[in-house]
């Protein structure tokens, strides 16, 4: 066991599975934009074309993407170097049909754009509501820690929004700015509205995403932690939020219901009014899960994370509860 940013973690590792290059990397960068990318992604959730099972099953993921190293790892093309290393974390829980939707697209994008990349699954174990905020700092804690790549890039990914066009670049931009892919999403036809403000694709680079002390650990269930970083990157953080404004630029939404465990909470409103008060204590250095296993699937890494329940009156007092973000 080996504790890192106040998170425990067991891990359950073979040597051979850890992400390597080749050490013979060619000496030119890929292009940009890449030469293999094809514009729409077509995202279908009701037909697959005739397939026999849609979304894929796991195994025909696996057999898609041979191209991928053990834990989902991908070094680049043979013919060039990625300019960056690109984590892409999704938090996660009893989404199996959103979770093969996800992985059918993303992985086919992200090798059209050439890039070098790892997908992290972080899935909470237990019967706590689901808490996104701690999953996502725990996922960034073994990216930056125990994954021996040097990561330059990483976006936190809700599995169920689905890019439609490899256009869209995962890609961070620099020192000043944070990505907000999916603000266009089809369920709000498109438009950047209905109070998102970060929520869906965000990427960012380590260093900011450290500055602002990740994410709140305190927003259990739907509402609240994005509305939280927001603020940590713009009025803390000094970022600005880069949102594509070419038309391809759009994300589809697995349709589903609200999810037992994740109901809306009664407090985020409250909570969100005092980030500036919680922030130098609430995120990265406060986090206490514990990684119960580490999982090394052909197509992404798993990790069995278990959270820590959080009193909310102790940041909140006697005030009475208030909805936050229903949409």
């Amino acid at each position: 066991m080996l504790l890192l940013f106040g998170t425990l973690y067991t891990f359950v590792f073979l040597s051979s599975n850890k992400p390597r290059t080749t050490g013979n990397e060619p000496t030119n960068f890929c292009s940009t934009p890449s030469p293999l990318l094809t514009g729409s992604t077509n995202v279908n959730f009701e037909d697959g074309g005739g397939r026999t099972n849609w979304p894929p099953t796991f195994e025909e993921i696996n057999q898609e993407n041979l191209h991928l190293q053990a834990g989902g790892f991908y070094p680049g093309p043979s013919t060039c170097t990625p300019k960056a290393t690109v984590a892409i974390i999704i938090p996660y829980r009893d989404r199996d049909v959103h979770l093969r939707f996800q992985l059918h697209y993303l992985l086919g994008i992200l090798f059209r754009q050439q890039t070098r990349h790892v997908i992290i699954v972080a899935e909470q174990e237990g019967l706590d509501i689901f808490n996104k905020g701690q999953l996502m700092n725990t996922a960034f804690n073994y990216v930056m820690k125990e994954l021996k790549l040097d990561v330059d890039c990483v976006f936190f990914h809700d599995v169920d929004s689905i890019s439609e066009d490899d256009r869209t670049l995962y890609e961070c931009r620099g020192k000043k700015e944070v990505v907000h892919l999916s603000h266009r999403m089809d369920k709000f036809n498109y438009r950047f509205c209905c109070g998102v403000t970060v929520g869906g694709v965000l990427g960012m680079l380590p260093t900011q995403f450290a500055k602002v002390n990740g994410f709140s650990n305190i927003y259990s269930g739907w509402g609240g932690e994005d509305d939280d970083m927001n603020a940590r990157l713009t009025e803390l953080g000094g970022y600005k939020i880069y949102r594509p404004v070419d038309e391809y630029n759009r994300y589809a939404m697995v349709h589903h219901k609200r999810d037992a465990d994740n109901p809306n909470n009664d407090y985020g409103r409250r909570l969100y009014l005092k980030w500036k008060q919680r922030q130098p204590n609430d995120g990265l250095n406060s986090l206490e899960t514990e990684v119960i296993s580490v999982v090394k699937h052909p197509t992404h890494t798993r990790l069995y994370i278990q959270t820590k329940h959080i009193d909310v009156d102790d940041w909140l007092g006697e005030e009475q509860p208030d909805v936050i973000n229903q949409g």
